[in-house]
């Protein structure tokens, strides 16, 4: 992978105890993986999720709460007659 990826550091919280990653920068040590793609012309892509060796991330350092919540958006690639049975 290569440096200009990699941001130094690890994944931070901000005031209202929100981590925000898009890849499309450079990525902290904890989101990184070392199979990323280029998906446009300013936006990469991390993966797979599911299939085989798996991406994975961690964090430190989370503030109290009550109740978490993990978004993101899932670019599937590969046949288009198979995204029906999705």
């Amino acid at each position: 992978m290569p440096a200009d990826v990699i941001a130094q550091g690890r994944a931070t919280f901000d005031d209202l105890g929100i981590l925000s990653e898009s890849f499309d920068g450079p990525v902290t040590g904890t989101m990184a993986f070392h199979r990323m793609m280029q998906v446009s012309d300013s936006s990469r892509a991390v993966g797979p999720v599911f299939d085989g060796e798996t991406y994975s991330f961690a964090v430190t350092d989370v503030p109290r709460h009550d109740t978490s919540r993990l978004s993101m958006r899932l670019l599937v690639l590969g046949d288009s007659h198979l995204h029906a049975r999705l």
